[in-house]
């Protein structure tokens, strides 16, 4: 009876689950924190990285049109921009394609390495009309990625 449980929550420590979904933004963005990405987005600062910098140059532009979450084994909430830059762990590809099919977004954006383009994952891609850019063929640098931020603010314009 102490506790007063708020519907307007998705999550509370002592409620759970409220009955209502997150609310979706028109653009996610999920980031690799597995540790292949120290090798390709390597700062000697743990709390700058290419990808940091290309989320806050896409959050200046697009401010609440955007989410964003970090993964390997776990799809996280973005905390800290900061967070993007972790290098740990390993990636669970049946995770990844499930949380993209389950994904509400009407734009979608992935921010991982080659290593994690799969036979299966090129496949589920395809099937989805996915865009991808720096899949091998063509190199794509975290230098790039920082230069593609203008890119996607213009899909929240």
């Amino acid at each position: 009876n102490l506790v007063n449980c708020d519907k307007n929550y998705y999550f509370d420590i002592y409620c759970g689950k409220a009955n209502q979904a997150v609310p979706n933004s028109e653009i996610e963005i999920w980031f690799d924190i597995s540790s292949s990405l120290r090798t390709v987005d390597y700062n000697k600062d743990p709390n700058f990285c290419g990808r940091r910098t290309f989320l806050d140059e896409v959050m200046k532009k697009c401010k609440s049109k955007v989410s964003y979450s970090i993964y390997n084994t776990s799809l996280k909430q973005g905390g800290e921009a900061s967070s993007v830059c972790m290098a740990y762990g390993t990636n669970d590809e049946k995770r990844l394609i499930s949380w993209m099919k389950d994904s509400k977004a009407k734009k979608l954006y992935i921010v991982t390495d080659i290593d994690e383009m799969s036979q299966e994952m090129r496949t589920f891609l395809d099937e989805n009309g996915a865009k991808i850019i720096g899949d091998g063929t063509k190199a794509f640098t975290s230098l790039d990625l920082i230069n593609y931020a203008n890119e996607l603010i213009k899909d929240c314009k």
